[in-house]
């Protein structure tokens, strides 16, 4: 009986979504910062890049819980460890990526909660926007969570590229497409 070897790569299904997430969140993030944040309240288009920014934020939580079942119940390859303090860097930005996407999310919906921005915004009541939406305690937290997960997706960038160009490994293959073993 032969001896069942480790996966080299994730789940096709777990790369695709890492790579979707992963795009939706620069894009939120970038739209967040160069759209929403400098929009004024009164501005008639905000409600509707309120609407999409509001139900990619839900999907994204929705496909990061999908993600992480999958990841539960999946084969995945074994943990790179290069034996420095750089090995726990990488554990905490994981975990980092997964406690601010949920922080965010929980911000976002204590938002829209709290200033009734769901009626505003998706049933176009015609109520507006609150004047001082900006400075909300849960739209500040979410902008700090905002730019703490835009730091911690700067070293994850950066840590791939160390794998990729110093270290010369194939940590990188382990997220892209191709068989698994």
């Amino acid at each position: 009986m032969a001896i069942a070897q480790p996966v080299r790569r994730y789940h096709p299904v777990i790369v695709v979504l890492h790579w979707l997430i992963a795009a939706l969140i620069v894009l939120m993030l970038l739209g967040g910062y160069f759209v929403i944040a400098p929009m004024p309240e009164d501005a008639p288009q905000k409600l509707d890049v309120l609407e999409i920014h509001m139900a990619l934020g839900m999907a994204i939580l929705g496909l990061m819980v999908i993600r992480l079942i999958l990841r539960a119940v999946t084969a995945r390859p074994p943990a790179e460890i290069t034996g420095g303090p750089l090995d726990r860097v990488a554990v905490a930005v994981h975990g980092g990526f997964y406690l601010l996407v949920a922080l965010m999310a929980v911000f976002g919906m204590w938002t829209a909660i709290g200033l009734h921005l769901n009626d505003i915004v998706f049933a176009r009541n015609g109520a507006p926007l609150p004047p001082d939406l900006r400075h909300a305690p849960t739209v500040v937290a979410h902008g700090w969570a905002a730019l703490v997960l835009a730091l911690l997706i700067v070293l994850h960038v950066a840590g791939a590229l160390y794998h990729r160009m110093v270290l010369r490994d194939e940590v990188m293959a382990r997220m892209g497409f191709g068989a698994r073993r």
